[in-house]
């Protein structure tokens, strides 16, 4: 195996969130990063913010960049893509960051992260627990 196809197997993953001012906002989105980390151990994780939270993705990418990474992946962690967030916004913080840092690739791997069948199926899923609970009348 040469380097190159190490460097692919193990490319950073940042995980693109929008950010809140309330520090509570981001604690599902860091149980993610953890769950992740947990089942790829050997991959790099990072997490970044639209707004109100950082780190940027500018600076995450800045930071992979600094450590002589030359690619990334970036999962934006929405609920949909139908909204100007995901079809001008995200696409836009990519740009700048690959401007900025042009050694580093940025790849926007798909749409909204909650548009994808199976995290459909587990909100589904968690939706009927609820209403299975609800008290009868």
């Amino acid at each position: 195996m040469t380097f190159r196809d190490e460097e692919a197997r193990s490319f950073p993953v940042v995980l693109l969130a929008h950010g809140s001012s309330d520090p509570a906002w981001a604690v599902p989105v860091r149980d993610l990063l953890n769950r992740l980390a947990a089942a790829q151990p050997g991959r790099r994780f990072m997490l970044a913010f639209m707004e109100s939270v950082r780190p940027t993705l500018l600076e995450t990418a800045r930071e992979l960049a600094a450590q002589a990474h030359t690619e990334a992946a970036v999962i934006p962690v929405f609920l949909s893509s139908g909204g100007p967030h995901m079809r001008r916004d995200v696409p836009a913080l990519v740009r700048e960051a690959q401007g900025e840092c042009p050694q580093l690739l940025l790849r926007l791997l798909g749409g909204a992260l909650a548009e994808e069948p199976e995290v459909l199926d587990a909100m589904a899923r968690a939706a009927l627990r609820r209403v299975s609970l609800w008290p009868a009348a």
